[in-house]
């Protein structure tokens, strides 16, 4: 079984093991944020008011905002459409921009590309995936910030995932890429 989101997060940044989340630690800030840190870098979390309005929600629904990122990566490192289709809406698409110009990519455009390519599991190459940033706006709305890659191609993604009726999924995609040796 392959290490969790959250064990392959913390191995990127090599952080000691902490209470809440291994290595990083809550502050509140100005008594209206909670905030989220390793180090010198702390991000707002969500406001105190989304804490107290819906505490129990929000615990629940991490582990599931946690599945669907897991699964997206999973699907990426597998080149598993099925995992991909189950993690993104039918209606999302991709964004980003290529040598000056402006690119969008349907889902299943984006779905029929990935099952054409070779995956990074089957050409047996180490995973670079790890969740940077989750800001969860309120019990319904979360941005998530991974970094992965398909070398030599290291991605920087930027997810919006809502809580639909039929759970969580993400709506819509924006990222950049490098290229490496």
């Amino acid at each position: 079984m392959a290490p969790s989101l959250m064990a392959r997060t913390m191995a990127m940044h090599h952080a000691p093991r902490k209470r809440h989340m291994p290595g990083w630690r809550f502050r509140r800030r100005a008594g209206c944020d909670l905030l989220v840190g390793n180090h010198n870098h702390w991000r707002i979390v969500m406001s105190q008011a989304a804490v107290r309005e819906a505490p129990r929600a929000l615990t629940h629904d991490r582990s599931t905002v946690e599945a669907v990122i897991n699964l997206y990566l999973d699907g990426l490192y597998e080149s598993d459409v099925d995992k991909l289709a189950a993690a993104f809406h039918p209606t999302a698409d991709l964004r980003w921009q290529e040598k000056g110009e402006f690119h969008v990519l349907t889902r299943a455009d984006w779905l029929e590309r990935v099952s054409k390519r070779p995956s990074a599991r089957s050409q047996g190459q180490q995973r670079h995936d790890f969740v940077m940033t989750v800001d969860r706006s309120d019990e319904s709305t979360v941005f998530v910030k991974v970094k992965c890659a398909l070398p030599p191609r290291f991605f920087t993604d930027y997810l919006v995932l809502l809580k639909l009726t039929d759970g969580w999924q993400v709506v819509s995609k924006a990222y950049r890429y490098e290229m490496r040796e």
